[in-house]
């Protein structure tokens, strides 16, 4: 630990021998957000304070991605949950699978470094005393590090096709940009090997939900599919695949 001039260590004061301190200043400095990151690949925003903050008393909500430093007239986001990590300086907020989607689908938020800035609102976290961050409301913080999506989106189920109205609905491991559709590029299949396929030709999207499309078959598509007696004519004859690209 120390020792004295002459090189003589100090006598050891054991657990039992514990010496209180004869004065104590409580921590009354609010921390401060030094910069922050967000991984868009991922799904996490990285904040950086300067001191280690309380993650349970962490309030989403307060915290807003911003297009620009300027508020007035930025594009914006409101987060509304996410995990953070545990208590520490840098804080680690895995996104919701909600506010990601949203994020993405804002195509002049967050699409890169210079478009990604960051504000925080009152109270929106503590640290370890109960001293609130102080607030960053008039001027967007921007990133220090961004990082694009670049994983594919996957088709996780094909929710629905209804042959009444003609109806089809897909749901995706994230949000899609629904004017990519390209009905070329998606077969309807009665799910065996060798199997008869139709390809789409036409239709368009009706409804759009970041991850989640409802397209309206064309005439033409529904047609052919009903003149077909071993292709969607029930639950186990109504499968769905897709092209890349």
């Amino acid at each position: 630990t120390v020792q004295d001039m002459n090189a003589v260590p100090i006598n050891e004061v054991s657990n039992l021998s514990a010496v209180v301190t004869s004065a104590f200043t409580q921590d009354v400095t609010s921390p401060v957000l030094q910069r922050f990151e967000l991984d868009l690949d991922l799904g996490i925003l990285t904040l950086l304070f300067s001191e280690t903050v309380d993650t349970a008393s962490l309030v989403t909500s307060q915290l807003q991605l911003h297009n620009q430093s300027t508020l007035t007239g930025s594009l914006s986001y409101q987060l509304t949950g996410g995990s953070p990590s545990k208590n520490a300086a840098t804080v680690m907020l895995s996104l919701s699978r909600q506010d990601l989607d949203s994020v993405k689908v804002l195509e002049k938020l967050a699409v890169s470094i210079n478009s990604t800035y960051l504000t925080v609102g009152l109270r929106a976290v503590l640290d370890m005393a109960g001293n609130a961050v102080v607030n960053i409301t008039e001027i967007g913080v921007q990133a220090s590090d961004f990082t694009p999506d670049s994983t594919f989106p996957q088709l996780s189920n094909f929710t629905e096709l209804d042959m009444n109205s003609g109806v089809m609905t897909l749901s995706f491991t994230e949000a899609v940009n629904s004017a990519s559709y390209t009905p070329s590029k998606i077969y309807v299949r009665n799910g065996r090997p060798g199997s008869t396929v139709y390809i789409l030709t036409g239709g368009e999207v009706l409804h759009a939900s970041s991850s989640i499309l409802r397209v309206q078959l064309s005439v033409e598509d529904s047609n052919a599919i009903k003149a077909m007696s071993d292709l969607a004519t029930s639950l186990s004859d109504s499968y769905l695949s897709l092209m890349s690209g």
